[in-house]
């Protein structure tokens, strides 16, 4: 073998081994990103589903409240209806018995 091509042989060789170097450096830095993205995507997919519930809870909540606004209304609409009766029928406020 020549010199030269032993000297060339050795200079690619040592390019290729700092190639192969950065590339495993590169390829560790992927895995380490891609992990903490999978652990960052997890933890978000936890809070959305979380935040999915909370807004449920918070629908049925509403409708709730407004079931029982309708069922205040309703009872309020009867008893001006009663006392509206009641006033008509000549009785005054004086005996009214409140409960």
């Amino acid at each position: 073998m020549h010199k030269s091509y032993i000297a060339v042989n050795i200079r690619d060789s040592q390019c290729m081994r700092r190639d192969i170097k950065n590339i495993s450096q590169c390829i560790q830095i992927v895995f380490f990103w891609t992990a903490g993205t999978s652990a960052e995507n997890e933890g978000l997919a936890v809070q959305i589903a979380e935040s999915r519930e909370d807004i449920q809870l918070l629908k049925e909540s509403k409708e709730q409240a407004v079931r029982d606004k309708k069922a205040a209304e309703k009872r309020a609409e009867t008893a001006e209806k009663q006392l509206k009766a009641w006033k008509n029928a000549g009785n005054s406020y004086s005996r009214l018995w409140i409960m």
